[in-house]
């Protein structure tokens, strides 16, 4: 089982079920821990009722995912690229 922890997340960034009575300038950790599945259903089990807890799993995977989407992409780039951006486009408007 794999875990990770986000530290200093913006509440504001998660989904409205899970920062229920947080203000959206909060800073929080979340920690997802993945669970073990079964790998498959016997074909005679009736699939499990979908539950508000399992919303939030599906929630919770959707973040990491995207989170893990977001690290890749962002791997590699010059900080300094979008402030030398911005400079170039306030000194085109100073023109």
């Amino acid at each position: 089982m794999s875990t990770f922890t986000i530290r200093h997340y913006r509440a504001a960034n998660l989904p409205a079920e899970l920062r229920d009575g947080l203000s959206d300038d909060a800073l929080v950790s979340v920690t997802v821990e993945e669970e073990k599945r079964p790998t498959a259903r016997p074909a005679d089990t009736p699939a499990a009722p979908s539950t508000p807890h399992d919303r939030q799993i599906e929630l919770f995977e959707d973040l990491v995912r995207r989170t893990r989407n977001h690290a890749a992409r962002s791997q590699g780039l010059d900080r300094d690229e979008p402030v030398r951006r911005i400079r170039e486009l306030r000194d085109e408007w100073r023109d």
